[in-house]
Protein backbone atom coordinates (compact mmCIF):
# COMPACT_ATOMS: atom_id res chain seq x y z
CA UNK A 1 0.00 0.00 0.00
CA UNK A 2 2.84 2.44 0.85
CA UNK A 3 4.30 1.84 -2.81
CA UNK A 4 0.65 2.44 -4.28
CA UNK A 5 1.10 5.98 -2.54
CA UNK A 6 4.63 6.58 -3.09
CA UNK A 7 4.04 5.91 -6.99
CA UNK A 8 0.85 7.86 -6.70
CA UNK A 9 3.31 11.48 -6.36
CA UNK A 10 5.17 10.65 -8.90
CA UNK A 11 2.36 10.15 -12.01
CA UNK A 12 0.55 12.18 -13.92
CA UNK A 13 -2.82 13.68 -12.84
CA UNK A 14 -5.06 11.28 -14.99
CA UNK A 15 -2.93 8.31 -13.94
CA UNK A 16 -2.46 8.41 -9.98
CA UNK A 17 -6.90 9.05 -10.58
CA UNK A 18 -6.44 5.42 -11.90
CA UNK A 19 -3.41 4.57 -9.46
CA UNK A 20 -5.98 5.87 -6.80
CA UNK A 21 -9.40 3.94 -7.26
CA UNK A 22 -6.62 0.52 -7.92
CA UNK A 23 -5.56 1.81 -3.98
CA UNK A 24 -9.07 2.08 -3.02
CA UNK A 25 -10.38 -1.42 -4.51
CA UNK A 26 -7.78 -2.99 -2.80
CA UNK A 27 -8.16 -1.38 0.29
CA UNK A 28 -11.90 -2.80 0.26
CA UNK A 29 -11.02 -6.08 -0.31
CA UNK A 30 -8.22 -6.18 2.45
CA UNK A 31 -11.11 -4.68 4.82
CA UNK A 32 -13.23 -7.21 3.34
CA UNK A 33 -11.78 -10.25 3.72
CA UNK A 34 -10.37 -8.94 7.50
CA UNK A 35 -13.88 -8.71 8.47
CA UNK A 36 -14.82 -12.04 6.81
CA UNK A 37 -12.37 -13.65 9.31
CA UNK A 38 -13.88 -12.09 12.15
CA UNK A 39 -16.91 -13.49 11.21
CA UNK A 40 -15.75 -16.97 10.61
CA UNK A 41 -14.27 -16.74 13.82
CA UNK A 42 -17.25 -15.42 15.80
CA UNK A 43 -19.41 -18.74 13.70
CA UNK A 44 -17.05 -20.78 15.12
CA UNK A 45 -17.02 -20.20 18.82
CA UNK A 46 -21.00 -19.51 18.56
CA UNK A 47 -21.41 -15.44 18.54
CA UNK A 48 -23.16 -14.71 15.78
CA UNK A 49 -23.80 -11.23 17.32
CA UNK A 50 -20.06 -10.31 16.52
CA UNK A 51 -20.62 -11.97 13.22
CA UNK A 52 -23.46 -9.90 11.85
CA UNK A 53 -21.76 -6.89 13.23
CA UNK A 54 -19.06 -7.86 11.11
CA UNK A 55 -20.58 -8.03 7.92
CA UNK A 56 -23.05 -4.71 8.70
CA UNK A 57 -19.35 -2.98 9.08
CA UNK A 58 -17.69 -4.19 5.83
CA UNK A 59 -20.67 -3.59 3.77
CA UNK A 60 -20.71 0.02 5.41
CA UNK A 61 -16.80 0.24 4.65
CA UNK A 62 -17.19 -0.53 0.87
CA UNK A 63 -20.52 1.33 0.53
CA UNK A 64 -18.65 4.84 2.33
CA UNK A 65 -15.50 3.96 0.43
CA UNK A 66 -17.92 4.02 -3.09
CA UNK A 67 -19.38 6.88 -1.98
CA UNK A 68 -15.42 8.56 -1.42
CA UNK A 69 -14.49 7.01 -4.75
CA UNK A 70 -17.96 9.32 -6.39
CA UNK A 71 -17.23 12.30 -4.47
CA UNK A 72 -13.23 12.44 -5.14
CA UNK A 73 -14.28 12.07 -8.78
CA UNK A 74 -16.93 14.73 -8.54
CA UNK A 75 -14.52 17.11 -7.05
CA UNK A 76 -11.98 16.45 -9.13
CA UNK A 77 -14.22 17.91 -12.06
CA UNK A 78 -15.95 20.28 -10.29
CA UNK A 79 -12.89 21.97 -8.75
CA UNK A 80 -14.11 22.05 -5.06
CA UNK A 81 -17.73 21.66 -5.56
CA UNK A 82 -17.61 18.44 -3.04
CA UNK A 83 -15.76 20.09 -0.54
CA UNK A 84 -18.23 19.55 2.32
CA UNK A 85 -19.88 16.84 1.15
CA UNK A 86 -15.97 15.12 1.10
CA UNK A 87 -15.25 16.50 4.76
CA UNK A 88 -18.44 14.65 5.63
CA UNK A 89 -17.26 11.48 4.65
CA UNK A 90 -13.98 11.71 5.89
CA UNK A 91 -15.43 12.48 9.40
CA UNK A 92 -18.05 9.49 8.68
CA UNK A 93 -14.89 7.42 7.92
CA UNK A 94 -12.79 8.14 10.96
CA UNK A 95 -16.43 6.48 12.81
CA UNK A 96 -16.35 3.97 11.11
CA UNK A 97 -12.63 2.89 11.44
CA UNK A 98 -13.28 3.26 15.02
CA UNK A 99 -16.27 1.31 15.40
CA UNK A 100 -14.34 -1.41 13.12
CA UNK A 101 -11.48 -1.68 15.39
CA UNK A 102 -13.56 -1.85 18.66
CA UNK A 103 -15.24 -5.01 16.71
CA UNK A 104 -11.76 -6.39 16.14
CA UNK A 105 -10.71 -5.63 19.86
CA UNK A 106 -13.87 -6.88 21.21
CA UNK A 107 -13.39 -9.90 19.13
CA UNK A 108 -10.24 -10.90 20.06
CA UNK A 109 -10.68 -10.47 23.29
CA UNK A 110 -14.08 -12.18 23.58
CA UNK A 111 -13.34 -14.96 21.03
CA UNK A 112 -9.70 -16.06 21.99
CA UNK A 113 -9.56 -15.50 25.60
CA UNK A 114 -7.12 -12.54 24.92
CA UNK A 115 -4.82 -14.56 23.70
CA UNK A 116 -2.32 -14.23 20.40
CA UNK A 117 -1.09 -16.78 18.94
Amino acid sequence: MCVFSLIGYALRRDAAVALGCLDMVIDCAMMWFLLGGVMELATTRNRPDLAQRASHRRIAYVALMGLVLVVSVMAYNARGGAGILGVALVICMLVLLVLILHLIHRAKHELTGGQTA
